[in-house]
């Protein structure tokens, strides 16, 4: 029995110090760390949304196609998800550049908070008024007549409020 101990004993040491010199390597390496690196994993736009509720105010990484790149001045842009049925709004800090509006059509990764924000039938009013003065030369606008049937909705009663959720990025790459 004793020497069974000493054999397991024997394999662990071994064992540990095979880790510990691979982590060593590793470290004192700075070309072979700087090349390392790990694999981030994004959730399709409809699975975020789809369990919206559940992480709003967490960190998500999202995955979705470019649709629409803010020209007024603010850092932001929507991504759609991968059937263009459903659609989210990114929002850049201060820390960003303007995005590109050639970026559209791209697909963008996003680290970031998700953030919900309910509209209820005054503010999407309001809404309205301002998307309607913002975009008043631009000819038929989607996103106009999509808030007005929602805006039909609530004031019906049909639904008491709109929800929309943005991502505020701390990251974003495009591919």
């Amino acid at each position: 029995m004793r020497n069974v101990k000493l054999i397991i004993a024997s394999l662990m040491f071994v064992a540990f110090m095979g880790a510990c010199n691979q982590a060593t390597k590793k470290s004192t390496s700075s070309t072979e760390s700087t090349t390392i690196k790990s694999e981030v994993f994004y959730l399709p736009l409809e699975k975020v949304l789809a369990n919206a509720d559940s992480l709003s105010g967490k960190t998500v990484n999202v995955v979705g196609v470019v649709d629409h790149v803010c020209k007024h001045g603010n850092k932001r842009f929507k991504i759609l998800s991968s059937d263009g049925s459903q659609e989210m709004k990114i929002e850049l800090g201060e820390s960003f550049d303007m995005p590109n509006p050639e970026i559209a059509g791209k697909t963008a990764k996003v680290i970031g908070t998700l953030t919900p924000f309910k509209m209820d039938e005054e503010m999407l009013r309001a809404f309205i008024n301002k998307e309607r003065e913002e975009h008043k030369d631009e000819g038929e606008n989607p996103q106009l007549k999509k808030m007005e049937d929602i805006l039909t909705q609530v004031e019906s009663g049909k639904i008491p409020y709109f929800v929309t959720y943005t991502v505020t990025a701390d990251k974003y790459e495009l591919e």
